[in-house]
């Protein structure tokens, strides 16, 4: 009889974070703070996106979802009270302070296609609420 292969571990546990009338963090001006913007929109979380420019697709994405936007550079006070942060600045030097900044205040973090930086991922979603479908890679590109 062969030997038992053993069975594929997971590295990321998957869950769900409730952020229901809670605070959640966007800091970034593009394609992907927008893109995280309007994730969220589908959930009843306060959003608040941190940008220092923003351009029109985030502008038009926090105007549908009813966000609060801060047109000013990320601090880390802006942490103070999120359930989770999200470091969509597209600049790995930035997302990085983002990320260390959030771990320094107690704040878990996604950092946008960076999964090392990543405390937690973003699987995709398939939303029909009350029922949410998650598929995730734990962060690989497929």
């Amino acid at each position: 009889m062969p030997p038992e292969r053993p069975l594929p571990r997971l590295s990321s546990f998957p869950a769900f974070h409730r952020v229901a009338d809670r605070k959640v963090l966007i800091v970034g001006s593009g394609p992907a703070a927008a893109a995280k913007t309007r994730l969220l929109g589908e959930t009843s979380a306060r959003i608040v996106v941190v940008s220092d420019r923003p351009g029109a697709e985030l502008l038009a994405d926090v105007a549908r979802v009813q966000a609060d936007l801060l047109v000013e550079a990320f601090a880390p006070g802006h942490l103070e009270e999120a359930a989770l942060a999200f470091a969509a600045t597209e600049d790995e030097e930035e997302d990085r302070r983002i990320a260390e900044a959030a771990r320094a205040a107690g704040v878990r973090v996604n950092v946008v296609d960076r999964p090392e930086l990543c405390d937690f991922i973003t699987p995709a979603i398939v939303n029909r609420a009350p029922l949410v479908v998650a598929i995730g890679t734990e962060g690989a590109d497929q």
